[in-house]
């Protein structure tokens, strides 16, 4: 019968095109994971990797090998996952990394209805773009939502297609501008005048290489770049506060109207963006585990995303 252990390091050294680097990322030997990948050609009766001062490439027969070995791969992370849940004593575990959305209340409470009774540990990370990228890729118990404008999504399509996550647009939408409900500088259509606009305070999460190409966005003519005065704040609650009893303004999307409204700020369609507002679902494609898929699950009813 075939080594698992062998297989599984056929596999990391062909994604990681190295045996030096797959040999650091599986804590053996170089030498070591060299003399598995022989044992495992012996096996096989022929050679699976060619091998030079440029790396490694997969012979015809290597290739086949490992379209062939992807499933099980996939599924031994699985039965992983299940072994460390036990180990946590029948704990489930779920972290949600969140950019720019404020979740429904009810999507988490229906998530903890629907558990099985055991205990549960649910952690949210409220991060940056990179951050939330970096932690589901790292994280195994880990699922990324974001809300991005058609030029994010449209910048990390490269990134994302060269790792490990997945990237899905769920939904799209218009951008709306959030504001107090107390705010009476609106004119018949609902628009702010670009003389009010310049007077109030701009409001936005903390930005990073992909997120700050929102600032290009432009309301009323009047480009974000051009506003003196901008509050940037890393949560959404630290957001809300601030829109509730300031003079101030932050964008957002449909996803959130109903929870900014229970805090007292109002959501306004702006008709003539530039942009649409996207939401966005990240997963590890390399291990999704059980909690995730059911949290996507409810996600999506919540969000009335389901077919």
């Amino acid at each position: 019968m075939i080594n698992i252990s062998w297989l599984m390091q056929f596999l990391e050294v062909t994604d990681r095109k190295s045996i030096n680097k797959a040999a650091e990322e599986l804590y053996i030997s170089q030498s070591v994971l060299s003399r598995n990948i022989k044992k495992l050609e012996e096996y096989m009766g022929y050679p699976l990797l060619v091998r030079s001062n440029q790396g490694i490439r997969l012979t015809k027969e290597g290739r086949l090998l490992y379209q062939c070995s992807m499933p099980l791969k996939e599924e031994i992370k699985t039965i992983e996952l299940l072994r460390k849940k036990k180990e946590v004593m029948g704990c489930s575990e779920l972290h949600i990394y969140l950019f720019s959305l404020l979740l429904k209340s009810e999507l988490l409470l229906d998530y903890v209805s629907g558990d099985n009774g055991d205990s549960i540990i649910l952690k949210i990370y409220e991060t940056k773009l990179m951050d939330l990228l970096q932690g589901v890729q790292d994280d195994e118990f880990g699922v990324g939502i974001a809300v991005l404008s058609d030029p994010e999504v449209a910048a990390l399509e490269n990134k994302v297609s060269q790792s490990s996550l997945t990237m899905e647009v769920l939904d799209q939408g218009g951008l709306y501008l959030q504001v107090r409900e107390s705010c009476t500088d609106f004119d018949r259509q609902e628009r702010l005048p670009e003389d009010r606009l310049k007077d109030m305070r701009y409001i936005h999460l903390d930005l990073d290489i992909y997120s700050i190409l929102r600032l290009g966005i432009k309301i009323n003519g009047v480009p974000l770049t051009s506003l003196k005065q901008v509050i940037q704040v890393n949560s959404y609650s630290a957001m809300m506060g601030l829109l509730a009893e300031t003079n101030s303004f932050s964008f957002g999307s449909k996803w959130q109207a109903d929870e900014m409204k229970r805090h007292g700020i109002k959501c306004i369609e702006i008709p003539d963006a530039e942009t649409k507002m996207n939401l966005v679902l990240f997963l590890n494609s390399q291990a999704v585990s059980l909690e995730a898929r059911a949290f996507v699950n409810i996600l999506k009813r919540a969000y009335h995303l389901l077919p």
